[in-house]
């Protein structure tokens, strides 16, 4: 678990012959002279004690909470003579990073800092003539920081637009913010402070229609962001999206 967390922990207490015990809360636990102490590898005292809370979930069970410290550390427990723990003692790791925090810095394809890829990504298919929208996509915070700035700033004062253009040189046939009339074309955050957001039309931008004997042609997105207090402009992401051609012509 990252180093700072909550963390929970059911410790049984009991008497010798195996009578539960019940202690309503930390305070009446260190009274009856039961203590939990956090220790580092060499059995020393961590200098700065987690805080802790203890309840009681019956049956001598009782769940211990506390923030979880920072590297690898174990936990003494102080029980008093004719009494008993289960368990005794337990170890673990407080970390930099969870798995949660790992998937996020994977799922926005550079960490902080990173190297600034100008690669495009694929955002897959699409029919010419469907509906359309992309999953939920996650700025790379990299591409940010730089700039000084997180994705809690994005919640006010940001516009996020894009085009699609088929090669260089060619006009952007269609921009999602403030789009020309007719493409019904939109990007929108969808959570700015998360630094999330998504491209999608609902009626089809007939701009990108097939030529007669095209199969399939590959149209190339850049996602701009805007800061309108002084026009900072941020290319924060680059996609490829294939319109193919449709062969049910029903509609």
């Amino acid at each position: 678990m990252i180093a700072g967390d909550s963390k929970p922990k059911i410790l049984i207490l009991e008497a010798s012959n195996g009578t539960a015990q019940s202690f309503a809360s930390k305070a009446a636990f260190q009274a009856a002279g039961w203590d939990l102490i956090w220790r580092d590898v060499d059995g020393t005292a961590l200098a700065s004690q987690p805080t802790w809370t203890l309840s009681d979930e019956g049956s001598g069970r009782h769940r211990v909470k506390y923030t979880v410290p920072a590297g690898i550390y174990w936990v003494e427990p102080t029980i008093p003579a004719g009494y008993v723990m289960s368990p005794e003692a337990w170890a673990n790791e407080g970390q930099s990073y969870d798995d949660d925090a790992l998937a996020g810095l994977l799922q926005t394809s550079q960490g902080v800092p990173a190297i600034i890829s100008a690669d495009d990504g694929t955002l897959g298919d699409v029919v010419m003539g469907d509906s359309w929208t992309s999953d939920t996509l996650t700025i790379a915070l990299g591409k940010l920081t730089r700039h000084g700035v997180a994705f809690a700033d994005l919640a006010s004062g940001w516009t996020i637009s894009a085009g699609f253009r088929t090669a260089a040189g060619v006009p952007a046939t269609a921009v999602l913010s403030g789009a020309p009339a007719g493409n019904g074309i939109t990007a929108e955050f969808v959570v700015a402070a998360s630094g999330t957001y998504r491209a999608k039309w609902t009626t089809y931008p007939t701009a990108m229609d097939l030529a007669a004997t095209a199969d399939a042609v590959q149209w190339f997105m850049d996602v701009q962001i805007k800061r309108t207090s002084d026009s900072l402009i941020i290319t924060v992401a680059r996609f490829a999206l294939r319109v193919v051609w449709q062969r049910d012509t029903t509609v």
